[in-house]
C-alpha cells in the first residue's frame, strides 16, 4: 500500500496480526516501539508501553513481526508517501488491536480506515 498522511496525522497504538514492512519513499514518519506490560488476561484491557521512537524517512525501513505495537506520528513540515507492506491485505485483518494508552483499555482497530481504492 501507498500510505500517506500530514503533518501532524498519525495513528494510535496497533499491532498488525501478520508481519509488516514501511519502507520511506518521502517526508518523515516517526514509529513510537512499544512494549505490552499486561499479560492479555483481562479482555479489552492492555498496558503498553513506549520503548523506542524510529523514523522512517527516503531510504529507510522498519520492519514488525505480528504482535508488535507501533504508532506513527507525521513529523516536520512534509507530507509522507510511505511503502507499506503486509502479510495479508489490510481488509483481510480483522483482529487488529489499537491501545489507548490514557484509559488502559483496546479496541478493534477497523480494517479498511482510511484505504482509498
Amino acid at each position: 500500500y501507498l500510505s500517506t498522511g500530514r503533518p501532524g496525522g498519525g495513528s494510535p497504538p496497533h499491532d498488525h496480526t501478520t508481519w509488516a514492512i514501511i519502507a520511506g519513499i518521502e517526508g518523515e514518519e516517526e514509529n513510537r516501539l512499544y512494549d505490552r506490560r499486561d499479560d492479555g488476561s483481562a479482555p479489552g484491557r492492555a498496558v503498553v508501553r513506549e520503548r523506542a521512537r524510529f523514523v522512517v524517512r527516503s531510504g529507510t525501513a522498519i520492519a514488525f513481526m505480528p504482535s508488535d505495537v507501533h504508532s506513527i506520528h507525521v513529523i516536520g513540515e512534509v507530507p509522507t508517501r510511505n511503502f507499506h507492506m503486509y502479510g495479508k491485505s489490510i481488509e483481510h485483518l480483522p483482529e487488529r488491536v489499537m491501545f489507548d494508552q490514557s484509559s488502559g483499555t483496546t479496541h478493534r482497530y477497523p480494517a479498511s480506515r482510511g484505504i482509498r481504492r
